[in-house]
């Protein structure tokens, strides 16, 4: 499959999700800066992958906000922790996930002794498997709650995986890395515009024989 054909399935992709109101997920992962988070993006983008992990995207979209609503808008995780016992009743009320609503009062402690940028610090050192010391956070999870701190990568999700081979790749990391080096942009809003492309269009494979 040549490059002319790889980029005009990207850039189609990009304007269906522009069109259809998401240009500010690809604006988020454009911007985004693993310099610059916060204790409140840190907690919210864990509390987001946690919950969506193994569950329906419209779902968690549909109770994120009233989850976020509980947990003061993630913003002040000594407040989580010593009402734990109160807005637990209350999460468990939006959301009926005993062991995730847990994992997420677990990381809003866990914050009030740990520094941010010294758990990045840590990532970049000794990798994305890191992570995986968290709950709910396994290979393909730990790669998504990185990419939405503003790591530049790609994960290995469903969609980008049928895609990358559909287009002859072994993966998507390689995938994207070849979107990247042709467009100049990250491989995590690559990552978001054919993930969220697959997501608006059910004949997202067909569309690669075009």
């Amino acid at each position: 499959m040549n490059n002319d054909h790889l980029l005009r399935y990207y850039y189609n992709a990009k304007q269906t999700v522009y069109n259809n109101g998401y240009f500010h997920e690809i604006y988020w992962h454009e911007k985004i800066d693993i310099k610059n988070i916060s204790n409140q993006v840190f907690l919210s983008e864990y509390a987001w992958v946690v919950l969506s992990s193994g569950m329906k995207e419209s779902i968690i979209k549909n109770k994120f906000s009233l989850l976020s609503q509980v947990f003061y808008n993630w913003s002040d995780t000594l407040l989580i922790h010593k009402k734990q016992r109160e807005l637990k009743i209350k999460a468990l009320k939006v959301f009926n996930h005993s062991a995730k609503i847990s994992a997420l009062f677990f990381m809003a402690e866990y914050l009030n002794y740990n520094c941010v940028s010294v758990e990045i610090k840590k990532i970049k050192e000794l990798g994305f498997e890191y992570l995986e010391r968290f709950p709910f956070l396994g290979p393909a999870t730990s790669l998504h709650f990185a990419k939405n701190l503003g790591f530049i990568i790609s994960k290995p999700d469903r969609h980008l995986l049928r895609i990358s081979k559909k287009f002859g790749y072994n993966c998507p990391f390689s995938f994207c890395k070849e979107i990247a080096k042709e467009t100049g942009e990250k491989e995590s809003v690559i990552d978001i515009v054919l993930w969220r492309y697959a997501t608006l269009n059910k004949n997202y494979l067909l569309d690669s024989n075009a």
